[in-house]
C-alpha cells in the first residue's frame, strides 16, 4: 500500500512516504535523509474491489505508480525495504518479489520487514539510517497488507496427516492415517491472529496497559497523535 522513496543529494538525503514529510540529522554522518514523495493504493472494504488481488500485486502497483510519479530511473535506486504483517508463504519476501515485478533491477537489494503494525515505519527508518550512514542514495520504502486475501491454514492435525499421507506407501497406511482425523480437523481452519503470540493481547489492550503504567491520559494521546 504505502510507498516511501529516499533520495540523497550531495550531503542531503531525501525520502518519500505517502503524504508525510520527515527530515533528521544523523550524529554519525553529514547525509540527511528526507522524504520527497509518496503514493498509495485506495482504502477499500475487505472482500470488495481487491478481493481478486494478492498483496504482491498491490505492492507492485504502488512501486510502479511511485516510479511514474517521481520519474526516477530504477537503475539509480540503492536499496528498498517493505513492511508487512500477515505474510503469505508464497511471497515470504514480498518486497523483493514486488520490486522485481515493478522493474527494479535484480542488482538492487530488497528486504521485507515484519514488526506488527509498525512494519512499514520500520522499513522507512531502516532506509533512512542507510542514507544517514552513507550506505544509500535513492531508496524506496513502504508496506503492504490485504485483508481480502488472508492466508488461512488447515488445522495442525490435518496438516500433519497430509504430510504423513505423502510418505505412506500402502492403502492400509493411508486409511490408518485418515481414520484418526475428526470432523473439526478436516473442516476447521487456523486463521491468522492479530493477537501477540507471547501475551495473547491485542494491540489496543497492550496500549491501555502502557497508558496505565506510565500515566498517559487520553488528552495527551490525542495531542501527540495530532502533532505526529
Amino acid at each position: 500500500f504505502k510507498m516511501l522513496r529516499l533520495y540523497k543529494l550531495p550531503r542531503v538525503g531525501a525520502a518519500l512516504l505517502n503524504t508525510a514529510a520527515i527530515a533528521f540529522n544523523s550524529p554519525f554522518s553529514s547525509h540527511r535523509p528526507v522524504i520527497i514523495d509518496g503514493i498509495r493504493t485506495p482504502f477499500l472494504t475487505s472482500g470488495s474491489g481487491f478481493k481478486d488481488v494478492i498483496g504482491h500485486d498491490l505492492q507492485s502497483l504502488a512501486i510502479m505508480g511511485l516510479l511514474e510519479k517521481t520519474n526516477i530511473d530504477p537503475e539509480t535506486i540503492s536499496c528498498c525495504s517493505f513492511g508487512t504483517v500477515i505474510q503469505d508463504v508464497n511471497t515470504s519476501n514480498i518486497g523483493r518479489e514486488a520490486a522485481l515485478s515493478s522493474g527494479i533491477p535484480t542488482s538492487v537489494p530488497v528486504h521485507t520487514v515484519t514488526m506488527a503494525c509498525i512494519s512499514g515505519n520500520r522499513a522507512i527508518t531502516t532506509l533512512a539510517e542507510n542514507i544517514a550512514l552513507g550506505c544509500g542514495s535513492i531508496c524506496i520504502a513502504g508496506g503492504v497488507d490485504t485483508m481480502s486475501d488472508v492466508p488461512i491454514k488447515f488445522t495442525k492435525p490435518l496438516r500433519q496427516a497430509l504430510l504423513k499421507l505423502g510418505k505412506a506407501k500402502t492403502l492400509g497406511q493411508r486409511l490408518s492415517i485418515l481414520k484418526r482425523l475428526r470432523f473439526k480437523h478436516i473442516f476447521g481452519v487456523d486463521a491468522p491472529s492479530i493477537k501477540e503470540f507471547s501475551t495473547g493481547e491485542l494491540m489496543g489492550e497492550a496500549s491501555e496497559d502502557m497508558c496505565k503504567a506510565f500515566g498517559v491520559t487520553r488528552e495527551e494521546s490525542d495531542v501527540f497523535a495530532l502533532r505526529s
